[in-house]
């Protein structure tokens, strides 16, 4: 059975997302499942595994205070009432593994065999005197895997899949929440090795995100080419609101033209949204984002997945579909002739248009300045700001978490300041910056620096990833 019948929406729950935003607050599992706009929901997280011995849960508002004697697991069972009403009403109920904050990981595939066996007794079909959500039996798990390394996940998925066969009265099924850089650096080779229903693909925080260099064209060439599960499906993960993500959010009104374009990919399952909380309270369109967007997701034509045939798009400006590269762009550096398509250029500083085969400068706006595209197959330029926003993701290699204070060592461009780090502090001499951020989580799998920064150059270049380096 397929993990959805058409384009559907995913919405991941548990952790209060708008609340630690300040912006609402997270309502209770049932009431998310009370419309149209949820057809997945994905809670989050188990984020800590304590292998042979039982692993910690953290919902938020959700369940809190109530454990199991002698133990540090959650006992819901409001959650749990909550879990079986969503189900009767056709909707899919998983568990997602990992996030952000925790401490996770495997340190052999002896490990992951033991976990797989814990997580099928605990919420799946086993039995056990300890299972959080009691008599609710889950539609699967979730594999969003930020930290702590590959080790184990191949394993741990062919074991529950080998367990999901035990039981023949209910369809089970494990997905994954890659971010979009490809491969994604730990669950790439996860999703290489064994067979996932989807893959919620985080579209942010990220330069692959919508609105910068998207690549969904690649995810679904790595659907139909690579993964064990030619029927995977592929869904653009998204923000539920501008305060859910450093980067990402896109309004109803750019998401309509991005969505009738990838609808067109065989892989595309539809719409995953960090988090329901957010989507949900998110009242920039009637009655609110999650049911404005789920609208347009469940009219799209249905993604037929499954085929060998390739499926092409056309570039954009509301969302360029190209794969990431780190090219370095040539400009002019006098007034010469143009030609080979050239468009536009910045001439020592200045913005110029190929006109007739000679360059037009043109002086820009007060303010700005004329910065270089970075995409060499348009051999352009615009006029911008000399500011920029730039969004790090550091992520544990080990199962040892962050601590308390991160520091960052990284050498930017030439002409480039950096001006600030959200939670944190700025130290630059020359080419060389220290960042200093407070980790307020403590312990934590996955870090997202916040950054801004000036340049004076005519290309705006992000900062050589082989410099930077971390210490907590």
């Amino acid at each position: 059975m397929a993990f959805t019948n058409g384009p559907s929406m995913v919405q991941y729950w548990g952790q209060n997302s708008a609340g630690a935003t300040g912006d609402g607050s997270q309502q209770s599992l049932g009431s998310y499942c009370n419309t149209d706009a949820t057809d997945v929901i994905v809670m989050a997280f188990i984020n800590t595994f304590n292998i042979g011995s039982l692993p910690n849960m953290d919902l938020s508002n959700a369940c809190k205070g109530s454990y199991f004697p002698g133990t540090q697991l959650l006992y819901c069972p409001e959650v749990a009432n909550d879990i079986k009403a969503c189900q009767a009403k056709g909707k899919k109920v998983l568990i997602s593994l990992g996030g952000a904050a925790g401490s996770y990981g495997f340190q052999n595939d002896n490990d992951a065999v033991t976990f797989a066996n814990t997580l099928w007794n605990l919420f799946g079909n086993g039995k056990s005197n300890t299972r959080p959500f009691g008599d609710a039996v889950l539609d699967g798990f979730d594999l969003d895997i930020e930290g702590g390394g590959s080790t184990g996940y191949v394993t741990l998925v062919k074991t529950l899949r080998s367990l999901y066969a035990t039981d023949s009265s209910k369809q089970y099924y494990v997905t994954a929440a890659p971010q979009c850089p490809f491969p994604d650096a730990i669950l790439g080779s996860v999703i290489n090795g064994a067979l996932f229903d989807a893959v919620l693909v985080q579209f942010y925080n990220n330069y692959c995100s919508c609105g910068g260099t998207f690549n969904f064209d690649t995810w679904d060439n790595w659907a139909k080419g690579t993964s064990p599960n030619k029927n995977v499906k592929v869904f653009l993960g998204l923000p539920g609101s501008p305060q859910a993500a450093g980067s990402g959010y896109q309004s109803m009104d750019q998401l309509q033209p991005i969505l009738s374009k990838i609808s067109q990919y065989s892989s595309f399952g539809g719409v995953s949204i960090w988090d329901a909380s957010q989507s949900y309270d998110n009242d920039q369109v009637s009655p609110n984002f999650a049911e404005a967007l789920a609208k347009v997701v469940h009219g799209l034509p249905g993604g037929g997945g499954g085929d060998s045939t390739s499926t092409t798009t056309s570039k954009t400006n509301d969302c360029p579909v190209a794969s990431p590269g780190n090219t370095l762009v040539s400009t002019p550096s006098s007034a010469t002739s143009c030609s080979n398509g050239e468009t536009s250029a910045c001439i020592n500083g200045q913005f110029a248009l190929c006109d007739h085969g000679d360059w037009n400068k043109i002086s820009c706006p007060v303010g700005t300045g004329c910065l270089s595209n970075a995409d060499t197959a348009s051999k352009s330029a615009y006029c911008g700001f000399n500011t920029f926003d730039l969004g790090i993701n550091a992520r544990r290699m080990n199962t040892r978490p962050f601590g308390s204070t991160v520091t960052v060592q990284m050498t930017v461009q030439p002409n480039t300041t950096i001006t600030s780090v959200k939670g944190g502090a700025v130290n630059q001499n020359g080419r060389q910056v220290t960042l200093t951020v407070r980790n307020q989580q403590q312990k934590i799998m996955a870090l997202t620096l916040q950054v801004t920064g000036e340049t004076n150059s005519d290309i705006l270049l992000a900062p050589d990833p082989r410099t930077l380096q971390f210490t907590s």
